[in-house]
């Protein structure tokens, strides 16, 4: 008996369908008792880690900052 393969393809975008980019926060710092975070909100807000800025400086590159992804490069921006 064959056994039957069932693969998976990588999924392509139907034509004329709207892409949307999330993109989560870049590593924040490592969180210590000694060291604690701003709070906004009541939530700690730390900075970002160096691992982070190195993170959110890739996707603020020049080549993603165009149209509609202008707003979003700007707040990521806004961290490096």
């Amino acid at each position: 008996m064959t056994e039957q393969e069932y693969r998976q393809t990588r999924f392509t975008r139907p034509q004329g369908a709207t892409e949307i980019l999330l993109v989560r926060h870049g590593e924040s710092r490592a969180a210590r008792v000694d060291e604690p975070f701003p709070l906004v909100d009541g939530q700690g807000d730390p900075e970002l880690a160096p691992q982070g800025r190195e993170q959110a400086e890739l996707v603020r590159g020049p080549s993603e900052c165009t149209s509609y992804r202008r707003s979003l490069c700007h707040q990521v921006a806004a961290y490096v």
